[in-house]
């Protein structure tokens, strides 16, 4: 991942270096705190009471799945599509990886994202709205 991809906020896999392989640890989470000049990412860690800081590239993108889609408020509509509603648009996701976002004034564009991530929503929706996404059980 680099570093102008994440901003304060996203959300991300911790990564470990095991001989010269970096992993993702996909049992936990965590959230961008800050990142620094030097592209050290400060993580806000809820067990933890210091901060915890790590390289970019010990940063891995989280993929953007049902269940994350259901936790930002997504309802699943029909043929297996997840609709998520703003106060001036809607988006539609569907399982093949096409999104389509429908404007309140029925403008529509449409998009074919290959892999999104958790942050890249939480980016879309920032550009889109300038507020925050947020996630049930935060």
């Amino acid at each position: 991942m680099e570093a102008n991809e994440l901003r304060i906020g996203n959300w991300f896999y911790p990564c470990s270096t095991i001989g010269g392989i970096t992993i993702p640890n996909t049992e936990i989470f965590w959230k961008v705190g800050a990142i620094d000049k030097f592209g050290k990412v400060s993580v806000i860690e809820f067990d933890q009471p210091e901060n915890i800081y790590l390289p970019i590239n010990e940063c891995a993108k989280i993929p953007l799945d049902e269940s994350w889609l259901i936790r930002a408020g997504a309802k699943s509509v029909n043929m297996g599509a997840m609709l998520l509603k703003f106060e001036n648009f809607d988006i539609v996701f569907w399982s093949d990886g096409w999104v389509f976002i429908l404007s309140k004034n029925h403008e529509h564009k449409i998009a074919k994202f290959k892999d999104m991530a958790v942050h890249s929503l939480q980016n879309l929706i920032h550009a889109l709205t300038g507020t925050e996404l947020q996630f049930a059980e935060e």
